[in-house]
C-alpha cells in the first residue's frame, strides 16, 4: 500500500490545479548543490554562513547598480554567465531603473528574477563615506539580532552512560547542543558579531571556558572606513582565485548547475561559522588604489591537535572541532597556527589579475601518518605558497583560473573556459593538476579526491531544449596519481550526470536525473597477501516533482533509485512527499516529511535535503530499511520575534542499534528536536 499511495501521490501532484500563480521553491538548485557537497564529504559540514548571509541579504540587499561581480557570487544561484552578461548590460547602458530590466538580460528568464528580487535593489549609486566620529548615530540605527538554539535527542548514545569498569561516562557534557549569536548591521559600514556553541557532550559553564561555551566567534567590520575599502578585526574567512591556494568558507562543486563550478572570490569577509578549525583569526583588510585592490591579512589561531604516538616530536592535525572526552579535551587549541600573506588583483577593462601570497607556520612539526597513501603529506612545520589567478571576459566566453607554487617547488594548477554563443547553449571546459606533494593548510579548489595527486577534465553543458524543458549534463575524468585510503594503487575514474528540468508552468516543475559513477577500490580477500583493485560504480535516477498550490500550501515529491557495484551489489531506494502549509489568517506555518526508504547496505545510501530551522542545511543519508517523517513549526509574532522548532524521527526495520562507538545507541529508533528563537530590534 505505501508504494501503491505514494506512485499515485508523485504522479499525481504536478497536475494539481493551482489557485494563484506564484514562484516555486526559488532554493530547490542550491538544495541540490548542497546534496552534491554532501556526497562527498568526509565530515558534516557548517553550511550555517551560507544560510545567514542570504537572511543577512533579505534586510540589506545587494544594489545592482554598483554590485560587483563578485557581490554577485553571493547568490550561489546565479552563475558565472548571468553575472557576465549583467556586468556587460550594465556597462553599456548605465544605471538600472527597474528590477525587471534584468528580464532582458541573457540568461535571467521569470525563474531567476523572482528568485533574486528578495535580495536586491535599485537605488542610484551614492558614495558615502563615514568616520568613527559619527559611531553613534552609526550604532543608534543600526539593527540588532539575537538568534539562541537549543538541540537535542530523546534517546541517549553509549558515550553518555557510564560501563562496568568506569564511573563516569566518556562525554564529558550533557547530550543537548546550544547555539547563541548577536550580529549588528549598520547599512553596510559597521557589522560586527558574536558566536557561541556548545556540542552535543561537551562541557558547559564558566569553570570549563570564559563564555561558558566551548566555542566562541567575534569579529567587526568596518566598510568604507578612511583609506579602507574593508577592514576585519577578529575572525575572518579568505576568498582568493579559484580557491586552490586560500579558500576558508563555503565553497561549491559539481552539481546540476553544469557550467556553475568557477569561483568567484569576495576577498576578505567576517567568519560568523562554527567549522572550529578552518577559519583565520586576526586582522585583514581591503585598500583600493584606482584599479589596484590589495588585501593583506594576519591570523593567529589555535587549532585542536595531539602528539603522534609514532613520533612524539610531530603532532596530528584534527578538524572535527568536538571536545566531549578526555582526549579531545587535551587535544583542544594545542596547536598554534600562523598564517600571513596578501592579496594583489588588478582590473582590466574585462578582465582582472591578482597574486596571492601566503605563509603558514605551526609551532609544531605536522605528522603526515604512516601508511603508505600517507607518503606525501605535509609533514613540516612552515609552508609558504605563491599563486598567480585570473578572470578574463569578452562577449560569450570566460577563462579563469590559477597556478599556485610552494617554496619546495610543487603546483597545483586549476584552468576554466565557458562559452555561452547562444542565449539557449552554454559549455565549460575545466583541466586540472594537482601535485602529490601539492600542500595548502586551507583551500577548496574544484576536485573529486583531495587538492593534491589529482589530475581531471571537467566537461559541463547546459541547453534550453524549449521554453519549458532544460537539460544540463557533466562528464568528469579524474586521476589520483598517488595511493588512497583502501586504494592500494593510483586510481582512475568519472563521474557523470545529465538532468531534464521542466517547468510545467510557473507554479509546477519537475525533474529528472541520471547520475553514474565509475572508480576504483580495493577488493579485500583472504587468500591474497597483495590487494587487488576493482571497479567500484554506482547509479541513481532520480524524479521529482515540486507544485505550489497555492500562495500557502505548496507540495514537492521524490522517488530515487540507486545500484552499487562492487564485491557485493547493492540496490536501494527511496520515495518522500514534503508539504509546507502557511496559516492564512495567523502568524504559522508549517513544514513536513515522511520517507520510506530500504538500501541493502552503507554503499546504497542516498543523500536528500531536509528542511529545517532557519540557518540549518540537514542532509541525512537514507540507509538500511526504515520510515522517517519530521515536521517544523515557524510562528512569527510580528517582524522582531520569530521562532522555530523541528521533530524528526526515524525508525528502523532491520538495526538494533543505531550508530558506533560512543554514537550508538540501543534500539532501532531516533528522535531529535530543534528550537529556535530570533529577535531583532
Amino acid at each position: 500500500m505505501k508504494w501503491k499511495y505514494f506512485i499515485l501521490l508523485i504522479i499525481s501532484s504536478p497536475f494539481v490545479r493551482s489557485q494563484v500563480p506564484d514562484s516555486i521553491n526559488i532554493d530547490q538548485r542550491f538544495e541540490q548543490q548542497i546534496e552534491g557537497i554532501s556526497e562527498k564529504a568526509l565530515t558534516n559540514n557548517d553550511y550555517s554562513e551560507i544560510a545567514e548571509n542570504l537572511d543577512y541579504l533579505k534586510s540589506d540587499k545587494i544594489n545592482l547598480n554598483s554590485a560587483t561581480a563578485y557581490e554577485l557570487k553571493q547568490l550561489s544561484f546565479l552563475n558565472v554567465f548571468q553575472i557576465n552578461n549583467f556586468i556587460n548590460y550594465r556597462n553599456r547602458n548605465g544605471e538600472l531603473y527597474s528590477i525587471y530590466e534584468l528580464n532582458s538580460i541573457q540568461g535571467f528568464d521569470e525563474k531567476t528574477v523572482r528568485s533574486i528580487m528578495q535580495f536586491v535593489k535599485i537605488e542610484a549609486i551614492a558614495e558615502e563615506e563615514w568616520q568613527l566620529r559619527g559611531i553613534k548615530k552609526t550604532l543608534k540605527y543600526g539593527s540588532n539580532k539575537i538568534i539562541t538554539r537549543f538541540q537535542t535527542q530523546f534517546q541517549t548514545p553509549k558515550g553518555y552512560i557510564s560501563s562496568n569498569d568506569s564511573s563516569e561516562a566518556k562525554y564529558q557534557g550533557s547530550k543537548h547542543k546550544l547555539y547563541t549569536k548577536y550580529l549588528f548591521n549598520s547599512s553596510e559600514k559597521l557589522r560586527f558579531g558574536i558566536t557561541l556553541e556548545n556540542d552535543a557532550g561537551e562541557q558547559f559553564g564558566w569553570e570549563h571556558s570564559k563564555t561558558g561555551f566551548d566555542f566562541s566567534s567575534f569579529h567587526i567590520e568596518f566598510k568604507n572606513l578612511s583609506i579602507f575599502d574593508k577592514l576585519i578585526i577578529g575572525d575572518y574567512n579568505l576568498q582568493f582565485g579559484q580557491g586552490l591556494t586560500i579558500w576558508s568558507s563555503f565553497s561549491t562543486g559539481k552539481s546540476s548547475d553544469a557550467t556553475n563550478i568557477i569561483k568567484l572570490g569576495r576577498g576578505v569577509t567576517p567568519f560568523s561559522g562554527t567549522n572550529e578549525n578552518i577559519f583565520f583569526r586576526g586582522i585583514s583588510a581591503t585598500i583600493s588604489f584606482n584599479n589596484f585592490h590589495i588585501s593583506p591579512f594576519i591570523s593567529y589561531n589555535l587549532i585542536d591537535g595531539g602528539v603522534n604516538m609514532i613520533n612524539p616530536e610531530e603532532y596530528n592535525t584534527y578538524e572535527s572541532g568536538l571536545h566531549r572526552t578526555i582526549n579531545e579535551i587535551e587535544r583542544k587549541n594545542s596547536l598554534t597556527k600562523t598564517d600571513f600573506g596578501i592579496n594583489t588583483d588588478y582590473d582590466l577593462k574585462n578582465a582582472k589579475i591578482g597574486i596571492t601570497l601566503i605563509n603558514t607556520k605551526f609551532d609544531q612539526i605536522i605528522a603526515k601518518g604512516d601508511r603508505n597513501y600517507q607518503y606525501f603529506n605535509f609533514n613540516d612545520n612552515e609552508s609558504t605558497s605563491i599563486a598567480a589567478h585570473y578572470l578574463w571576459s569578452h562577449n560569450s566566453v570566460i577563462l579563469s583560473g590559477e597556478h599556485s607554487t610552494n617554496v619546495n617547488g610543487a603546483w597545483a594548477t586549476l584552468h576554466n573556459i565557458s562559452v555561452n554563443a547562444i542565449p539557449e547553449f552554454s559549455f565549460l571546459i575545466s583541466y586540472r593538476n594537482y601535485q602529490n606533494d601539492y600542500f595548502s593548510a586551507i583551500n577548496s579548489p574544484f576536485s573529486e579526491f583531495s587538492t593534491s595527486g589529482e589530475k581531471g577534465y571537467y566537461f559541463g553543458v547546459n541547453s534550453e531544449l524549449h521554453k519549458y524543458l532544460k537539460i544540463s549534463a557533466y562528464i568528469d575524468i579524474f586521476e589520483k596519481t598517488w595511493l588512497q585510503y583502501q586504494k592500494d594503487a593510483p586510481t582512475k575514474g568519472y563521474e557523470s550526470l545529465m538532468q531534464f528540468d521542466s517547468y510545467i508552468n510557473y507554479t509546477s516543475s519537475a525533474y529528472f536525473r541520471i547520475k553514474y559513477e565509475k572508480k576504483s577500490r580495493n577488493l579485500f580477500s583472504e587468500t591474497n597477501f597483495i590487494n587487488q583493485l576493482k571497479d567500484e560504480t554506482k547509479l541513481n535516477l532520480r524524479l521529482q516533482f515540486n507544485k505550489l498550490i497555492n500562495s500557502n500550501f505548496s507540495i514537492s515529491s521524490r522517488a530515487e533509485y540507486v545500484h552499487y557495484t562492487h564485491k557485493k551489489n547493492e540496490n536501494g531506494w527511496l520515495i518522500y512527499q514534503n508539504i509546507k502549509y502557511n496559516l492564512p489568517d495567523l502568524p504559522l506555518s508549517f513544514f513536513s516529511r515522511i520517507a520510506f526508504f530500504d538500501t541493502e547496505g552503507w554503499n546504497s545510501r542516498i543523500y536528500a535535503y531536509e528542511n529545517d530551522v532557519l540557518y540549518i542545511f540537514t542532509v541525512p543519508a537514507y540507509y538500511d530499511k526504515g520510515i522517517k517523517y519530521y515536521l517544523g513549526v515557524k510562528y512569527e509574532l510580528n517582524k522582531n520575534f520569530s521562532f522555530w522548532t523541528r521533530i524528526a524521527h526515524i525508525k528502523y526495520e532491520n538495526l538494533t542499534s543505531i550508530g558506533s562507538g560512543d554514537n550508538q545507541i540501543t534500539g532501532n529508533q531516533k528522535t531529535e528536536i530543534k528550537v529556535q528563537m530570533r529577535i531583532k530590534f
